[in-house]
This record gives structure tokens, sequence and C-alpha cells, in this order.
């Protein structure tokens, strides 16, 4: 019985691992003007995403259309962010990675 009960603990890890959600994607989007800096980040949420590819593509038209908008040469910056938390404590997001 003791045996059972060890070999069935790797089962039990390996089927609850399955069933987690893939981390998302998400989009900081920095309209000209605007910096990196982790207090803009929060006003630069432009949405979550479940590829990078999403994420950039979504993120590149967004400063595309405010450069039109804003007939203005610079277009801004973004950075897609992927596990993306905020953490209370620093008063900022924090990704696993992040990526252009």
């Amino acid at each position: 019985m003791r045996r059972l009960r060890l070999t069935a603990l790797p089962f039990i890890v390996v089927l609850g691992s399955c069933s987690r959600q893939p981390d998302t994607w998400t989009a900081f989007v920095y309209p000209p003007g605007k910096s990196l800096a982790a207090e803009d980040a929060s006003k630069a949420i432009y949405g979550h995403y479940e590829s990078f590819e999403q994420c950039q593509d979504a993120s590149i038209g967004a400063l595309r259309q405010l450069a039109f908008q804003h007939q203005s040469d610079d277009v801004g910056s973004y950075e897609c962010g992927v596990g993306c938390r905020y953490e209370k404590e620093w008063d900022m997001y924090v990704c696993k990675e992040t990526r252009k």
C-alpha cells in the first residue's frame, strides 16, 4: 500500500500541471512623450493576448494609429510582457519576460 502512494504522487503532479492555463502576454503601449518608467505602466496597458506575435501586432498597430492621429513622426514605444502581475509593494508590474 505504501508503494502505491509513492508511485501515484508523480502522476497527480503531472496531471495538475496540465490543467494550468498558459501565461498571457500583456501589451504596454507608450504614446509619444511617455517613458517606459514603472509609474507609466499601469496607464499603458493596451490589452492581453495569447501569443507574443498577437501582442506585438496589436501594439505596433496602436502606435501607428496614435502617430497618424497626432500627425507625428515620433511613434512612441511598446513592450510585451508574459506572466505580468502588479506588485503592490513596489507599485509596479513584474513580468516573467518582456520583449519588443
